[in-house]
């Protein structure tokens, strides 16, 4: 039912006709108002909006009726090469294109920004964003990003080869509890057997992790392979589980794009056509990775060399679908209802139903 309400909302802003089925023109039936027909007009729904079927023309004609168009939008970005594709598609000039007007917004919380209208679209783990929507946060997920950034990390010589030698100990992250990072950890315990609190997991900077880990204070930390990286390649850190290399996580979305759901409700096209701009911005970092890291390293999204920035663009799928997504979301939904995350009032197919909306596919451009 809310598929359909939000299908609804999404109607076309160009006038469409209502025509009850079998109608008629002559005036003689025009006064047989029964209630079969009554009934039958009143269910009928104006289309939804769908850009694939429209001319550029058409579309910028339709943007152009809707409230945001004329102003400055905003995209929610902290940082970094997985959490790109608003600041690609600026970059590229696919806004432009359109006569969006898109101002990138650094460093602000993407839950709180899209709640409470700082930024109207972003793009960042579907591990962090997934509860808040359970938990009311008016945000759907209109598109896919690409495939894992992180990891479970432990030091190279710590003996420790699986998750079950970190039972009972202390486990860093390098975001705060109830964040993507905790998550992911929680989710790696189930999938290995564990108790979602086998372990005691406290929040480390990222800068602080190695010594951390070297003092004894924490056993193992959820860090970002870009990050981590130097760590490997000089034999201090390994990976112990990963949701960029393991074969039950390698595949799962990590990333989508939200958008604030009072936006979208407000301009179906403006929300379809920003959707296929960053859409668009991964199939080119899929297509184009050595154009892309150049890219990402001139415009600051990201710091380190070239070669760095190559490699972590190797390590990912940029051109993950929207249905491996769908799947993604049941999965994680799956595990935060078994963990407790989210409370067992909620199923899969609801949280699912509630927070993926997609606007845009990925296309190739080869």
């Amino acid at each position: 039912m809310k598929k359909r309400l939000f299908a609804t909302l999404l109607a076309c802003a160009m006038t469409v006709s209502l025509v009850a089925c079998g109608g008629s023109s002559s005036s003689s039936e025009k006064k047989e108002d029964t209630s079969d027909s009554k009934k039958q007009e009143a269910s009928t729904e104006k289309e939804v909006t769908d850009i694939t079927k429209m001319s550029d023309d058409e579309i910028k004609e339709a943007m152009k009726k809707e409230p945001a168009w004329g102003t400055t939008i905003t995209a929610e970005y902290d940082g970094g090469d997985c959490t790109s594709g608003p600041s690609m598609a600026k970059a590229l000039g696919y806004y432009d294109n359109w006569g969006l007007d898109v101002q990138i917004a650094a460093g602000t919380e993407i839950t709180e920004a899209l709640g409470t209208g700082k930024a109207q679209f972003g793009v960042h783990h579907i591990a962090h964003m997934l509860v808040p929507i359970t938990n009311g946060m008016d945000i759907v997920f209109t598109g896919s990003a690409q495939t894992g950034c992180k990891s479970l990390y432990v030091l190279a010589d710590s003996g420790i080869e699986s998750t079950k030698d970190l039972e009972g100990t202390t486990i860093g992250m390098d975001s705060p509890i109830g964040g993507s990072s905790h998550n992911m950890i929680i989710r790696f315990f189930l999938a290995d057997g564990l108790k979602q609190d086998a372990a005691t997991c406290v929040q480390v900077e990222s800068s602080a992790a190695i010594q951390s880990l070297q003092s004894g204070d924490i056993k193992a930390c959820l860090l970002s392979d870009r990050f981590a990286k130097k760590f490997v390649d000089d034999g201090t850190l390994k990976v112990l589980r990963s949701i960029t290399w393991d074969d039950d996580f390698k595949d799962e979305t990590c990333c989508v794009m939200a958008m604030s759901g009072k936006f979208v409700k407000e301009n179906p096209v403006i929300s379809q056509v920003l959707t296929k701009c960053v859409m668009d911005a991964y199939m080119y970092i899929a297509e184009n990775k050595d154009e892309a890291a150049q890219i990402m390293l001139d415009e600051g999204m990201v710091s380190g060399d070239i070669e760095l920035t190559k490699y972590m663009l190797d390590q990912q799928n940029w051109a993950v679908s929207n249905a491996d997504t769908k799947e993604t979301i049941k999965a994680v939904a799956k595990d935060y209802i078994e963990a407790g995350i989210i409370t067992s009032d909620w199923t899969v197919d609801k949280v699912v139903e509630t927070a993926w909306h997609p606007l845009a596919e990925k296309v190739s451009t080869k």
